[in-house]
Order: structure tokens, then sequence, then C-alpha cells
């Protein structure tokens, strides 16, 4: 399922729901047009967006899901729907943010939003230096624009593991240069390969974490609103003793009107702060045991100074509490939506909501 339209006079692109994000990024590039996708060109569009969506353009054009302009969905009942602002608003809404749990999408149709060049890169500093670092970027990331995405990660590099902060401007360069200037030259970073970069090639980059097809790993998710004194300790003690190179952190910096406000959707993790998720990679059985727990107890340390949002994307095989909490407020009238398309839960191999009664 790829067949892809792309109409650049209405800036829209529809797509069966089988196209990846790499190939989805290939076609609107060739008009300087996007839809606010992540950095792993193989990720399927059409889960990612339908569970919120976020990437470097969020915090100027928002999420993936709020670019969804209609929905295909074929419903438990076999029926075949169309959802749009003017028909089946409610599936409409509840699909923006919770889309598995209604039914299998066949295809999307997105609002796209001209972009062709970022600054972008990054900033590598010795694991000695993260605290002094992390202490700058929690007063830096409150006064910064909403063209800026802005990320902080604890990733191998060749020969040790580094604080790697990234950054991916989005709006003028003249002013970006500006904007990142205090970051630059905070400390002197062991390397910066901050500059003008194709959006197409800044995608193309990726996460800098490994890849799942070679590596087990083990994540947990969540969200705190400020880098203080407590979590920079807790972070630096847990990040010193990581069970192994590819293990660490990874924060990204919320903001702007699309991060903070309700929205015309269900999408339940809009909060400003720090999210972030902890993960543990090993190829070796025997690694498996000590990189679980250290995700566990990472994840445990960190909890009482987070909030209860977390990202519906970033959660695995959890408990339903945390699934509430990726709902938020919505959940309660997602589930009333549940029972009228899905009374049975037949769509519950997913972040499940359960039928109003």
């Amino acid at each position: 399922m790829k067949r892809a339209e792309i109409d650049p006079s209405r800036k829209a692109a529809t797509i069966e729901t089988g196209v990846i994000a790499g190939q989805l990024d290939y076609l609107t590039q060739a008009f300087k047009l996007a839809v606010p996708l992540g950095s792993c060109p193989a990720v399927g569009v059409a889960g990612y967006a339908l569970g919120g969506g976020e990437g470097s353009l969020t915090t100027r054009f928002g999420h993936g899901c709020d670019s969804i302009t209609r929905i295909e969905v074929v419903t438990a009942d076999a029926g075949v729907h169309t959802a749009s602002a003017q028909e089946n608003a409610d599936l409409f809404w509840a699909m923006r943010g919770a889309g598995a749990n209604f039914g299998v999408a066949t295809s999307l149709e997105f609002q796209l939003h001209p972009v062709e060049t970022v600054l972008s890169g990054h900033l590598k500093y010795p694991l000695r230096q993260a605290k002094s670092i992390l202490r700058f970027l929690n007063e830096y990331a409150p006064a910064i624009p909403n063209e800026l995405f802005l990320t902080a990660a604890v990733l191998p590099y060749p020969g040790e593991r580094m604080l790697d902060v990234a950054v991916v401007w989005s709006g003028d360069e003249r002013r970006g240069e500006r904007v990142l200037r205090p970051l630059r030259t905070f400390l002197k970073p062991l390397e910066d390969t901050i500059q003008t970069n194709t959006y197409l090639d800044e995608q193309r980059s990726g996460s800098g974490t490994p890849d799942d097809n070679d590596y087990c790993s083990h994540r947990k998710s969540g969200h705190f609103e400020q880098l203080d004194a407590d979590t920079i300790e807790v972070i630096a003690e847990h990040t010193s003793s990581a069970p192994t190179e590819a293990s660490g952190i990874t924060m990204i910096y919320w903001h702007g009107p699309w991060c903070s406000a309700p929205h015309d959707n269900a999408f339940g993790f809009r909060r400003v702060g720090f999210e972030y998720w902890i993960h543990a990679y090993w190829r070796k059985a025997g690694e498996r045991k000590r990189s679980w727990e250290w995700v566990e107890q990472f994840h445990a340390a960190l909890s009482p100074l987070s909030s209860e949002a977390v990202y519906v994307n970033g959660l695995e095989n959890e408990d339903a509490e945390r699934v509430r909490s990726a709902y938020g407020n919505n959940y309660e009238r997602l589930s009333r939506i549940k029972h009228k398309y899905d009374p049975g839960n037949f769509f519950r191999v997913n972040q499940n909501i359960i039928p109003a009664p």
C-alpha cells in the first residue's frame, strides 16, 4: 500500500498506509514541502502520525496528527468510513492521537508545510561536562523561539560516551545563528557540526541510536518540566554507570503553542518541558539482565521528579495507568467514542482504550 499523491497547489499529500517516513520525505521535498516527521526514515508514517508524531518541525508546525486533514478507515464492523472535520468528526478527533484503537487506516491526507533548508548539527561534549551543559540548557531552553528543535542525549562516540546536543533551526538562518550563539560558545565542544543543510539531508541523518535489527533493546519514557539540580544528579549518576556503550538517555525540549494548549484532536501529550526516554541496547545474551535492570532503576529514580505525562508512541508493554496518562484528560471521551465504533474492543493489541459501558 505505497500509493502517494502530492498536490503542490493545495499543499496536500494523500498516502496509503504502507508509506514509510523516508519515502514521504523524498516525495514532499521534491516540492520543497514537508509533513512534520521524526528522524527515523524506516518508521511507518501512519502509525507514527496517528499516535501523535513528533519531530524537528513540531515546535513550529505541530505534530504529525495536527497536519492530518482526512482519514480513510476500516472499522471493526468492516465498514469503510471517511473521517474528517466534515464527516464522522468524532472518529476524526479520536484517531488523531489514538488511531490504532478505532480501526485500520488505509489512507491519510496531510497538510504540507514549506521547508527546504535548515540550520542543524551536533555539539559533542565529554561526559564529565554533562552537569555543566545540562544546567545551562535548563536556563537556555525556556527562552528559545518556536523555530528551534533541541535535544540532549548520552550516546556512543568513537572511544567513549558523550553528551550530544543536537539542534534543528527551521527559520531565518541569520536569526538562527544569533539564537544558537550562546549555546555554541558556553563551553567549547569537542565537535561542532552545526551548518546549513537541506531538510532532506537532516532527516536522512537518523536518530543516532543503534539499529533495532542489530541490537536487543529496552526503553522507558517520561517527562519532567525542568532540569533541576536533583534531576541532573540522577542523570549524571546513572549515565556514568551505563551497562553498555550504547545505553543512555535522550531528552527533547518541547515548547511553543503546539506543545502547551489543547488542540482539536485526541493527542494527549502536549506538555512544555523535557520528554525523555532511557534506552539500553545489547547484543550478547549475558548483557540482557544488567541492561534491563539499569533502565528500570534509572526510570524509578527519575519518576519522583517527573510529571505523569508520557508520549503514547514512547510506551512499550506497560500497565493501564501509564496508558491513561498517555491520553490524559481525553481518555473518558475516547472511551465513549471507542464504545460507538468498537464496543467489543476488537482493536486491542495497542495502548488500549477500554470501551465505555
